[in-house]
């Protein structure tokens, strides 16, 4: 048992909470006010049974451990730490000595087997023709590609043989590839998701390898363009900027830096002569991102896609960049460019820093286009949210300009402006903060869950409640066909322990990163526990019906390349499912 185990075996949940915020019962579940952000109405959930809370208006979620370290602005140690004091719990000591010393080797094993992995690809490149070719076509050369360890993960059936052997030549063995999310346990295989893709190594700031960007290159390969690591306590994709390491000393040379949305664009930006840039991960930049570049610079210049996407991601970042020591400054590309088609085709990046706009007059700007036409209460809500940006800024002298300039934009007089912005000081800053922080979380939390249907979220709380209910072939087709994000925290699960019988929600819950472990709470909290056995049939077989389609062209394709005794399993179980659907007339 690990600290962690110890801590929330002997301190309830509800117990802790109640310290911070007045909770009402209300079924098996507790609700109050949040206390991370301001609220009238009780959107904060607490579930005694399985140790978790979801705030249904900030989404913040997680167990006792994370509730602490949130709240009390540490880390997860320093939280448990604080736990126990406060509740006079003694740990022993090889379990506090345990906490520390395992904490330190299983992060050096994950940079190990990241960086074994990283010398792997890079020599599978040197041996692939047909993605050296690709590299080229992009104008890369092999300066670069050395420079970024850029490598290629080949999908033959010898290749994940040959990285296996390869890790085991320098000490990392098989599970430190799987728990470095590189190789993924199937049902009777290991697999990748990195197999086929040009691999992009990412290192901290420190240069240790702790994850991948992978991409595919190949015409007729209709997976996600891009695919990174999977977050762990090693890879936090909101704290982590691609190249930083290689680029630190010329950001201290030049004391201003490039900041553009992914690696490729990055990469194409050192290519040609740029070498002052960093990348975020296929994230929002954050908060954290922005305190880690402020350290090296005290200029930065936001590249991001002339487009929509582009233009709102500037926006949600305005409102995150008075609290760090950097002079933000946007330069917008032509609509339908990135930074590295825009290289290619000759354009000249630098020449556009001189046209840059202060982010503050970007997002006054871009939030004035088109004002005059839009509804008096639209009006209103964009004034206010302008002057709640501004009303963040130290600089007073700063405020002024902003609002002679939205004076202009909007046709409303500075006096007024000035009034309303003054009201809005009134306010403690952290009530803006909090307000902004909301914002700005609803923008990036909600995507995943938005194409989910209820039908969905019923079987998925129905699976991880380990209902006896549902037949083993039953959870095999809904795990099968479930929804992402759904399905690949089922598929996580499944090997260890959606499987076994009395599964402890509380292991599997600790199986899962940050994002998948919001997504668990607030999927369990907004759709409750299915009893009748009558009533969750009848969704399985609902479930059946929506996907029998797929399920059909499914099983021709696997009859096709099974052999007899895989036949004859997976017919018997298609006409079971099929026998179900026809008695109940679903199809």
């Amino acid at each position: 048992m690990n600290l962690f185990d110890f801590i929330k075996t002997r301190i309830p949940i509800l117990n802790v909470i109640q310290d911070y915020t007045s909770l009402k019962k209300a079924g098996k579940y507790w609700k109050g006010r949040c206390p991370f952000h301001s609220e009238k109405t009780a959107s904060f959930t607490v579930s005694p049974e399985r140790e978790i809370f979801y705030c249904f208006g900030c989404h913040l979620s997680g167990d006792v451990i994370s509730f602490v370290a949130k709240i009390e602005n540490c880390n997860q140690l320093e939280a448990a730490k604080l736990l126990a004091e406060k509740h006079k719990i003694d740990i022993p000591e090889d379990i506090m000595g345990q906490a520390h010393s395992q904490n330190h080797e299983e992060k050096q094993k994950h940079f190990d087997a990241c960086r074994h992995s990283a010398d792997w690809f890079h020599e599978s490149l040197k041996s692939s023709k047909i993605a050296l070719s690709y590299l080229k076509k992009r104008g890369l050369d092999e300066g670069t590609i050395n420079r970024y360890k850029i490598g290629y993960f080949p999908g033959d059936l010898g290749a994940i043989k040959k990285l296996i052997k390869h890790a085991q030549s320098n000490s990392i063995l098989t599970k430190n590839l799987i728990e470095a999310n590189i190789l993924f346990e199937g049902k009777s295989i290991l697999y990748s998701p990195f197999e086929e893709r040009i691999i992009f190594p990412i290192t901290d700031h420190l240069g240790r390898f702790c994850g991948f960007g992978g991409r595919i290159f190949k015409p007729n390969d209709e997976r996600a363009k891009y695919y990174n690591s999977k977050e762990n306590p090693s890879f936090t994709k909101g704290s982590l900027l691609f190249g930083l390491d290689l680029a630190k000393k010329e950001i201290q040379n030049k004391n201003a830096l490039f900041l553009v949305e992914g690696y490729t664009d990055c990469v194409a930006m050192a290519q040609h002569g740029i070498q002052n840039v960093v990348a975020t991960l296929g994230t929002s930049c954050t908060r954290d991102h922005l305190k880690l570049v402020s350290r090296y610079a005290e200029q930065l210049f936001i590249i991001y896609d002339g487009d929509n996407a582009g233009e709102a991601a500037v926006l949600r970042l305005t409102k995150l960049c008075w609290e760090s020591n950097i002079d933000p400054k946007v330069i917008m590309l032509p609509r339908g460019e990135d930074p590295a088609s825009f290289l290619e085709k000759g354009g000249d990046l630098l020449k556009l820093c001189s046209k840059s706009q202060d982010i503050f007059m970007f997002f006054l700007n871009t939030i004035g286009k088109g004002f005059t036409g839009l509804t008096l209460n639209k009006k209103l809500q964009t004034i206010r949210e302008f002057i709640q940006v501004i009303g963040q800024l130290d600089d007073d002298l700063k405020k002024d300009i902003l609002l002679q300039n939205a004076s202009k934009v909007f046709e409303v007089p500075f006096d007024t402006l000035k009034k309303e912005l003054d009201q809005i000081l009134e306010s403690p800053k952290q009530a803006l903060h909090q307000a902004q922080e909301k914002s700005t979380s609803d923008h990036q939390e909600d995507d995943s869950l938005k194409k989910i249907t209820n039908l969905e979220k019923q079987l998925f709380c129905a699976i991880l409640d380990d209902n006896d209910l549902i037949q083993e072939t039953d959870k095999e087709y809904i795990i099968a066909y479930m929804a992402q994000p759904l399905k690949g925290i089922l598929e996580k699960l499944n090997p260890k322990g959606l499987n076994e019988n009395n599964h402890n929600f509380k292991d599997l819950f600790n199986k899962l990163n940050n994002i998948e472990q919001k997504i668990v709470a607030q999927v369990l909290l907004e759709t409750g526990r299915i009893e009748e056995a009558e009533g969750l049939n009848e969704l399985i077989l609902q479930f059946h019906k929506s996907n029998w389609k797929t399920i059909v062209n499914d099983i021709k394709i696997l009859l096709s390349k099974a052999n007899q005794d895989d036949t004859q399993y997976i017919l018997q179980n298609f006409l079971k499912l099929k026998k179900k659907l026809l008695d109940k007339g679903l199809i």
